[in-house]
């Protein structure tokens, strides 16, 4: 999960933040487009960005638990092998959450 929360944290300030600031809120000011044209060319960026920042907060707070450092290999997170004193169903349900909330706008994206 840590591997993932790094990734998600690259891919928000190299890949998304660095576009809006470089190239969208210029945009914005310049007159040579209407409105509705720099909507569509840059489309819903600007949601994807708050999307991913929002997921990345909630996923550091499921992993923040000093408690969830024990897990070392995948297999552990199986509730049927986890490792001594540990509380694997309540991180489970913690992620499980933070991903269900989102369910509707991961269908909207995956199209």
């Amino acid at each position: 999960m840590r591997e993932v929360i790094a990734e998600g944290r690259g891919y928000i300030s190299i890949h998304l933040t660095p576009p809006l600031s470089r190239y969208l809120e210029p945009l914005k000011e310049e007159t040579f487009l209407s409105s509705d044209e720099v909507v569509r060319l840059v489309g819903n960026i600007q949601e994807i960005v708050h999307f991913q920042k929002e997921f990345l907060k909630n996923l550091e707070e499921c992993v923040d638990d000093e408690s969830f450092l024990i897990y070392t290999k995948p297999q552990e997170f199986k509730v049927s092998h986890p490792p001594p004193g540990s509380n694997v169903g309540s991180h489970i349900s913690k992620l499980d959450g933070t991903l269900l909330a989102r369910a509707d706008i991961f269908v909207k994206w995956s199209y």
